[in-house]
């Protein structure tokens, strides 16, 4: 009797790790590229049912052979659960930051669905509250004993501040945390700062706040008695002349502690800062950049948290928040000052030429990476200065834009700018797999306007033609891959368009008569071609004997006019039509010129299959990120 109900003990146990085994992998599934979840059709789901195959290569299998408590067992389950919940959950909260809209986000949101009703299929007894138990108050184990950064804090309640809530939240009084000043130094620089900031006002309170934490400053400044007398204040004198980039390098390599606080642009420093609860947001969530909210001396508050998307030569900034993480919120750009780890911050670039904006340029070496995670928490708040006088001049992000090959910057306030293929250090080149810089399609496009502009003040008919007419029946602008530019004139006006060498010549532009001139069609005089080149350009005219324009200004009507980087100019009667009948199939689709697809003449396939491979892959400007369907991806302001 008794070897039976050991022997059954046993199956029950083996049984139990089996299970625990398989759910532990069911968790995890969202985890590593080497994991594949096939759900089968909501048809099947319709019926009631929930099937589910699982492929995990590699999945690591507990061993069962040891045989546990009861409690030992569940304990480890929940811990465990929960490890794979949080790393989960961190995934699902990445994919929905880059699934912005509301269409993938609502398919995400139906996954999470199907998700939650595997794990409902995969309970075990009440193992899905010990699961939250554990994520919400993880069992004393042997690593608690070990030092903590600062003390956790706990939640009082929602009538515990009542009425002003200056504490709501109190942070325990544990037994097993670093000193302050072995975890955090604070770094700020004033070098260029103008005299209305009290450096020494802000050091004084940092002093009583923290009295022992290391302390940087840059700035040209004599420290007075009292402070000096405080070993942990070093002013970085020495660093006059020096780029703001370079003060910021040099101030972040005296920093030995693991956190560091970069407290840019600060005017007061309070016990708003919170900086205790910045440190413990960085230790218990996997983030590395933890920022703040801030106020200005207008009393102008902002969580500080910015989304970015650098796309086809564009940068743009949105103020705002998709995903949130225990009263944090995340974000590609933090405006205020911040905490980081220290090796993390270490690791990225700090160029030398910006004496603006230099952590703009960090937080998108973060983004491009993606290695590192950034959050703010707003419930940390600093006095800071307002910078809405930097943002409206063009030169303070010229670095910037050269650096990572910006032609138009749309700033969060509204405010936007546009830079030079020199400024942005984007010259004119045309690659396969690569879009043109918009700086430089900008060149052709006054190029294509100039001309319409002059065919009509001098009455000669000229019409887009070709891709050129393409790119504004689609995109309302040159297509992102255009080689040149096709416009048809009518025939009977190539004398006339002759004589207008001077005007081109006079704004830049080489012109070159072909001739090619031959009769006649319909007894009038056909052919005639022209080249106009500019800055790497060439739009080819092709004279025709008989335009749509001419037959309906003779009928007394308006030629039709598309609308062409905000120019309306003259096109075929039928746009639409003449695309579809020139074209053929899905011509709303996209397709690359035929030059770059080594096609012998432009009468080739319209070949819709896809842009080729990025010769440069990761970079902005690579076509293969877009679809080759729709003009909306192509907008100057993308939609983030």
């Amino acid at each position: 009797m008794i070897h039976w109900r050991v022997t059954r003990v046993r199956l029950r146990l083996f049984q139990f790790c089996i299970v625990l085994t398989l759910f532990i992998s069911m968790m995890g599934i969202f985890r590593a590229l080497n994991t594949q979840i096939t759900l089968i059709d909501d048809s099947i789901e319709d019926q009631g049912q929930l099937h589910v195959h699982v492929i995990r290569n590699g999945a690591a299998v507990r061993d069962c052979e040891e045989p546990q408590t009861q409690e030992e067992a569940r304990i480890e389950v929940g811990r465990a659960a929960a490890e794979q919940l949080h790393s989960v959950t961190q995934e699902l909260i990445e994919i929905k930051r880059l699934l912005r809209g509301a269409a993938p986000i609502h398919r995400l949101e139906t996954a999470l669905y199907r998700v939650h009703r595997i794990a409902e299929e995969l309970r075990i007894a009440d193992l899905s509250s010990l699961i939250q138990t554990e994520l919400e108050h993880p069992t004393p184990s042997a690593k608690t004993l070990e030092k903590v950064n600062v003390c956790p804090d706990t939640f009082k309640g929602t009538t515990h501040g009542y009425p002003f809530f200056y504490t709501g939240w109190v942070r325990t009084n544990c037994t097993n945390s670093k000193p302050l000043e072995s975890v955090v130094t604070i770094i700020m620089n004033f070098m260029y700062e103008d005299n209305k900031v009290n450096v020494v006002s802000i050091l004084r309170n940092i002093s009583t706040l923290y009295p022992m934490v290391e302390v940087h400053v840059a700035a040209d400044l004599k420290l007075p008695k009292d402070l000096a007398r405080n070993g942990n204040f070093t002013v970085h004198r020495d660093l006059a002349g020096e780029t703001n980039a370079v003060i910021w390098y040099k101030l972040l390599h005296k920093v030995k502690t693991p956190y560091v606080l970069v407290a840019r642009g600060i005017t007061r420093f309070t016990w708003d800062a919170q900086l205790e609860q910045m440190i413990h947001s960085a230790s218990s969530f996997p983030v590395d950049f933890v920022g703040s909210a801030f106020r200005t001396k207008d009393g102008h508050w902002n969580m500080g948290c910015q989304q970015s998307l650098l796309r086809n030569f564009t940068l743009s900034y949105r103020d705002g928040y998709d995903a949130s993480i225990h009263e944090c919120i995340y974000c590609d750009n933090l405006r205020g000052p911040f905490l980081a780890r220290t090796k993390v911050l270490k690791q990225y670039n700090f160029p030398s030429n910006y004496r603006h904006f230099v952590f703009e340029d960090v937080f998108l070496q973060v983004k491009a990476q993606g290695a590192h995670h950034v959050v703010s928490c707003p419930d940390s708040m600093f006095f800071v200065r307002d910078y809405d006088a930097l943002l409206r001049h063009k030169i303070n992000f010229v670095p910037i834009a050269s650096s990572w090959g910006i032609n138009k910057l749309h700033l969060a306030e509204g405010i936007e700018h546009i830079f030079s293929c020199s400024e942005a250090n984007t010259p004119c080149r045309k690659q396969k797999g690569v879009a043109v810089s918009p700086c430089c399609l900008q060149t052709l496009a006054d190029a294509v306007k100039f001309l319409m502009r002059t065919c009509e003040k001098e009455h000669i008919y000229c019409e887009l033609q070709e891709g050129t007419m393409l790119g504004a029946v689609k995109l309302g602008k040159v297509l992102p891959w255009e080689r040149d530019a096709d416009i048809t004139f009518l025939s009977g006006n190539y004398s006339a368009f002759k004589e207008l060498r001077p005007q081109f010549e006079h704004e830049g532009y080489k012109f070159v008569d072909l001739g090619q001139q031959w009769c006649c069609v319909d007894n009038r005089t056909a052919g005639g071609k022209f080249q106009i080149g500019v800055e790497g350009w060439t739009i080819e005219m092709y004279g025709q004997h008989l335009m749509d324009s001419e037959m309906m200004v003779a009928r007394g009507q308006q030629p039709t006019k598309v609308l062409f980087d905000g120019m309306w100019v003259n096109v075929p009667t039928n746009p639409g039509l003449f695309a579809r009948n020139r074209y053929g199939h899905e011509i709303y689709k996209h397709a690359q010129h035929w030059m770059t697809l080594g096609y012998e003449s432009g009468w080739a396939k319209y070949d819709t299959s896809g842009f080729s491979p990025c010769p440069q892959p990761g970079h902005h400007g690579c076509l293969d990120q877009y679809s080759t369907d729709g003009n909306l991806q192509f907008e100057g302001r993308e939609l983030l």
